[in-house]
């Protein structure tokens, strides 16, 4: 229950020698405060969530890192083999080097 004022109506039904009775009544001073507590049972959860949410932030952008690191290491060596490829395909063809 949130902190504040509120009204409080009651109505009790009992019984007297098999007569049954009702009464109601109204109080309007009842107060709720919070807890002067260090930490309230919200600001535990709204931190909690937070630290959460920033570890799944940061697992995210770690396997962020990792695919495109993966990518990188990929074309590098796809652009690697490709000179490579070309090398040996014009010392093949080249007739100085044959002998």
């Amino acid at each position: 229950m949130q902190p504040g004022n509120f009204d409080l109506v009651g109505t009790i039904i009992y019984e007297i020698d098999d007569h049954p009775f009702q009464s109601t009544f109204f109080n309007g001073t009842i107060e709720v405060a919070e807890a002067g507590g260090f930490l309230s049972m919200e600001s535990v959860f709204l931190v909690t969530l937070g630290a959460a949410l920033l570890v799944l932030l940061g697992l995210w952008i770690h396997g962020q890192i990792q695919h495109l690191s993966k990518v990188l290491k990929s074309l590098f060596f796809q652009i690697t083999c490709f000179q490579g490829c070309i090398v040996i395909c014009y010392i093949k063809s080249s007739p100085s080097i044959l002998f």
